[in-house]
């Protein structure tokens, strides 16, 4: 067998091992922005000026778009 062959063979190897750690902080990476999206929810309605609620919304609104691609995409990779 190649040197090469089997250092690759090996890596491959070890990112297979890797993925249920890696999944497992994937899932908590999301909960944490789930969690935060939570709380910028709360507060952002206590903003003071109106500018700034609608900013505080207009941020919470893309971290759920990018919370249900993340969603998504976690979700197929585990297929």
């Amino acid at each position: 067998m190649d040197i090469r062959l089997y250092i690759r063979m090996d890596g491959v190897t070890q990112a297979v091992e890797n993925l249920p750690r890696l999944n497992g902080s994937a899932q908590d990476a999301l909960q944490l922005l789930k969690s935060l999206q939570f709380q910028l929810d709360l507060l952002a309605q206590q903003l003071p000026t109106f500018d700034e609620v609608q900013s505080g919304q207009a941020t919470l609104k893309s971290w759920d778009e990018q919370y249900k691609k993340l969603r998504i995409s976690l979700r197929n990779a585990n297929l």
